[in-house]
Parts: C-alpha cells; structure tokens; sequence
C-alpha cells in the first residue's frame, strides 16, 4: 500500500490529510475555503507543508463540481471562484504535489469511501447523497463507482422547478436545497426572494 496525499476542497470548507498504508490518518489540515483568492495559493501552502514533513507517493484532489475525467480537469464549479478551474488540471496539479495526481468529484469520493470503508462496506451497491454548501450524490454499483467521461450523478444540478426558471427563481435541487438556500425560506415554508 501507498501514502496518500487526499484534498477536499468544498466550498466552505478545505481538508488535507495524508493517509498511510493501513488507510491510517498520518497527518490532517483544515482551514475555511479562501473564496477571496483569484487562485488557491492557500492549498497549494498546506500541499507543499505536507510534502515537507511526509513521503507520499500518490495525490488525489476531490472537488465540489463537474470533473472532466477524461481529460483529468475541473469543468465548472459553482461554489468556487470561476478563476480557479485553471488551477485544476492533473498536469498542473501534479507539478505541485510531485506526485501522480488525481482529480474527482467529491461525492463520487465520498461515496467510494463510505462503500469500502464506510457505512456501505460489504455492499455491491451504494447510494451516497451530500447536502451541504451544495448538493451532491456518487453511486458505486456492483462494487465500481459509477462515472463516465464526467462526474457520474450530478443531482444538485438537476432542475425541479421549471416555472420558477421561467419567472427567473432558484430552480436545481441545490439552488433550492443546499445549506446558501435555507435562509431564503420563511418560517411559513414560501419562498421569499432577497
């Protein structure tokens, strides 16, 4: 087994840890995600901490929005500066880490991780669904995550309300639903715009 360099970059929040060859917590940060930057100096920081006080020999980056696996690149992320998606490419991300670098969305990690080390460990088939600053879901079926050229389930982007897109309102599951919308709602349960 290798050490591992894993990230998740959310959009509140930013974690690092270095994980052992016995899946063991080497190391860990944490900091509030910097949506103040044009680039993510901040993690490039904690990365280059990491490396200094631990050999890894793989790096993998989970990120809140559409990867292009195929082409190893963040697409689009909404709950992360626009400026940043240059900064997530397996090549230039790989030039930082020093290491073979990985990039995927959050949920599909979060979901591979809770069906082999989770609550899901000694099932074929596992749902993960994540609400948070956004809203999103990995599937792992017979044992495999689900993902094809892009992030496989992206349910946070999936429009509910076709009316509301049409007046110009909140209409994805995650524009209604994730933790930015909450205050947008009145007790009484209407919407209310601000």
């Amino acid at each position: 087994m290798e050490t591992v360099l894993a990230v998740d970059l959310g959009g509140t929040h930013t974690r690092v840890a270095v994980v052992g060859p016995q899946a063991d917590i080497a190391d860990r940060a944490g900091v509030p995600t910097r949506q103040d930057m044009a680039h993510p100096g901040y993690l490039f920081e904690i990365i280059g901490k990491m490396r200094g006080r631990h050999e890894i020999s793989r790096a993998v980056i989970g990120l809140p929005g559409r990867i292009d696996y195929r082409q190893g690149r963040l697409e689009y992320a909404p709950n992360l500066p626009p400026t940043w998606a240059a900064d997530f490419t397996v090549d230039r991300l790989a030039d930082i880490t020093g290491v073979p670098t990985a990039l995927a969305n959050d949920a599909d990690m979060a979901a591979a991780g809770e069906a082999y080390f989770g609550a899901g460990r000694g099932y074929d088939d596992v749902a993960y669904i994540t609400v948070s600053t956004g809203v999103g879901a990995g599937v792992v079926l017979d044992g495999r995550l689900v993902a094809g050229p892009r992030s496989g389930v992206e349910l946070g982007h999936v429009v509910i309300d076709r009316e509301a897109a049409r007046a110009g309102r909140p209409t994805t599951v995650e524009e209604l639903g994730a933790g930015p919308a909450w205050p947008r709602w009145r007790p009484s349960g209407a919407w209310c715009r601000r």
